[in-house]
């Protein structure tokens, strides 16, 4: 897959070079340049940042008492959620943000003098895309000065997958050079299917699976297997949306020492949150 007859648009640039910007945005670049890729020129401020803003939440070891990662989340400029906005995105249109999202986390993660892990959202259909795949983003990482080893891409599940065959084996390279997650475990198309077919470094499981934990006997099952074929597959299991610190004891029983939700930070734009680890469950 590839953008076609907007294939020649170097999206990176958008982001760094202004007056290459404002040729795209002017249609000087050619008469192909015209509503999709004038759109994703908009998304950007004149100083070349985005018109939305990256939010950090960490993802705590608890057992270890540390800073595991950074989830760098995608937020408007009053830091509300920008969810609905992907909605009224084309196709197209929403993977070339989803990049570009994931570029101006990189460079705030590179602002913001980031030392732990950094974790990207993607979605799944563009790993094809020329101008949109990891190895863009990958690229630019390296081209910014952030280490590949820092790096997580969470596989979303807002869609499906196309092509399995081909998702599972260009996960299972691209995965020898930087952490994969599957996000939301549990949940829409992140199933046992797609574990199934492709070997993530790590699981985040759904909040629906966490929300109130420590009081829900079939759901300490349900994680509780997990955990065990975590185990056996070599895969990492966190926890998302906890919120309390009897969740938070209740998924240690379990053996998930890796968690993140509010009861550690709320998402911050333009900082990393930082975590009291003396008042956490133990």
């Amino acid at each position: 897959m590839s953008y076609g007859e907007f294939e020649d648009i170097d999206v990176d640039r958008l982001v760094w070079d202004v007056p290459y910007r404002e040729r795209v945005k002017s249609g000087i670049e050619g008469r192909r340049t015209l509503s999709r890729v004038r759109r994703a020129a908009d998304w950007l401020q004149p100083d070349g940042s985005l018109s939305f803003a990256t939010a950090f939440q960490p993802i705590v070891d608890v057992a270890r008492r540390r800073i595991f990662a950074y989830e760098a989340l995608v937020r408007d400029l009053n830091g509300n959620s920008i969810g609905h906005f992907f909605d009224l995105l084309g196709r197209e249109d929403r993977y070339q943000f989803d990049h570009l999202c994931r570029v101006q986390a990189i460079k705030d993660a590179v602002r913001l003098k980031l030392d732990v892990g950094l974790s990207l959202n993607f979605l799944p259909n563009s790993v094809g895309m020329k101008n949109c795949s990891l190895e863009r983003t990958l690229a630019f990482a390296r081209q910014a000065g952030f280490p590949s080893k820092q790096l997580i891409f969470e596989i979303s599940e807002k869609e499906g997958h196309e092509d399995l065959d081909f998702f599972a084996a260009y996960i299972d390279s691209f995965a020898k050079h930087v952490r994969m997650a599957i996000d939301d475990f549990g949940q829409g198309y992140s199933g046992l299917a797609l574990l199934a077919g492709v070997q993530p470094h790590m699981v985040k499981l759904d909040m629906a699976l966490v929300r109130g934990i420590h009081e829900d006997e079939k759901r300490q099952a349900i994680l509780q297997a997990i955990v065990d074929l975590g185990r056996r597959l070599d895969i990492d299991v966190i926890a998302e949306g906890v919120e309390t610190r009897r969740e938070a004891q209740a998924l240690l029983s379990l053996g998930i020492s890796l968690m993140q939700g509010f009861y550690f930070a709320m998402p911050a734009v333009d900082e990393l949150p930082q975590v009291c680890f003396k008042d956490l469950a133990a």
